[in-house]
């Protein structure tokens, strides 16, 4: 992935043969964009490459950098500079021009006013948007579990998911999720279940923050085609420690509903959730989460897992789920549960 992102900047440095060292207005254009959408690793990976590639090097970047954000110069201060031989150092074309930087907007335009040709670079664009997909970026969890079962009993088990966070600029976290589980008895589907969540949370002030965030579910059995819901709210948290860690949430939000007959619903509801997370021991950790959709047709979710470690990134996870509908489609059963065992994947 770097070594992508440091072609597009050799492309970009590519669109303009200064005459003299000064950084060209792409790569000027990247270090603004970076700045005001990049955390500070992220920055001074950015800037890196830059001065990797750029005809005036380290230098040209820091005088560049003192310009356009100087509230990071402190993340180069171990940089050393090294002065070119005069031999080396490209001569102006007319004199005067050699000691002013590009800038990247007139006199007459605010410098953040990128409206013009002068301030877009789809070079940077692009490379900012590889950037933010860098896997080092992310962290999750995958699991993997599969039990068939043959001769007296014919069953086939199977589930997967995948859980992925990242930390994103001004304080949001983004936690993600992808489930899926299937089970196939005596030739008889048992089980058809996919589910997505997303959810970008913001702490304010202390403990207290708010959400936003949305859930798609697909379940062949429980009489809806599909139904989603999106919602956005408080966040409180009353622990946040390495042995506990405890997030409360509520707010409003819509749900929409298609069933295996009749027209499709869309419901105002009102959304409860807690999520506990406790280390029991070095090795084990518990977690609890609970999901409460208030209103027609109310709805109650409740997922508990037991993760043992058990070789530096691996472990076994045993779960179980429990979902309840207040107001069941006719011809089925109110509550389902379901017990898994999976090998996890920390990453």
């Amino acid at each position: 992935m770097r070594d992508l992102i440091a072609l597009l900047l050799a492309a970009a440095g590519g669109f303009y043969s200064p005459v003299f060292a000064d950084l060209s207005d792409d790569y000027r254009v990247l270090i603004q964009a970076a700045d005001e959408t990049q955390s500070d690793p992220d920055f001074r990976k950015t800037v890196e490459l830059i001065a990797a590639i750029a005809e005036g090097g380290e230098a040209d970047v820091l005088a560049a950098v003192s310009e356009l954000a100087p509230r990071r110069q402190s993340l180069l201060a171990d940089w050393t500079i090294t002065e070119a031989p005069a031999s080396d150092r490209a001569a102006p074309a007319e004199p005067g021009l050699a000691a002013a930087p590009v800038r990247l907007a007139r006199a007459d335009q605010p410098a953040d006013d990128r409206s013009g040709s002068e301030g877009w670079s789809p070079v940077a664009k692009l490379a900012e948007a590889m950037a933010w997909v860098e896997p080092e970026e992310w962290s999750g969890r995958s699991r993997f579990g599969v039990t068939i079962d043959t001769g007296n009993t014919e069953q086939t088990d199977y589930n997967f998911a995948l859980e992925l966070d990242r930390t994103l600029e001004g304080g949001w976290g983004l936690d993600s999720k992808v489930e899926y589980h299937f089970t196939e008895s005596a030739g008889a589907v048992t089980r058809d279940n996919w589910l997505v969540e997303l959810r970008g949370e913001r702490n304010v002030i202390d403990a207290w923050g708010y959400y936003i965030g949305g859930t798609y579910e697909q379940d062949r059995l429980s009489g809806y085609q599909h139904a989603a819901f999106a919602t956005a709210g408080a966040l409180h948290q009353p622990f946040d420690s390495d042995r506990v860690a405890w997030d409360l949430r509520a707010g409003p939000g819509m749900r929409y509903r298609l069933p295996d007959t009749g027209d499709a619903e869309t419901d105002w509801i009102f959304e409860m959730g807690s999520t506990l997370n406790l280390a029991l021991t070095e090795t084990t950790d518990f977690a609890a989460e609970t999901t409460m959709l208030a209103g027609p047709a109310s709805r109650a979710d409740q997922r508990f897992a037991l993760t043992t470690a058990i070789a530096e990134d691996w472990g076994m996870e045993l779960a179980y789920r429990i979902k309840h509908e207040f107001e069941p489609q006719p011809g089925t059963q109110p509550t389902d549960s379901n017990l898994n065992v999976s090998i996890v994947r920390d990453f």
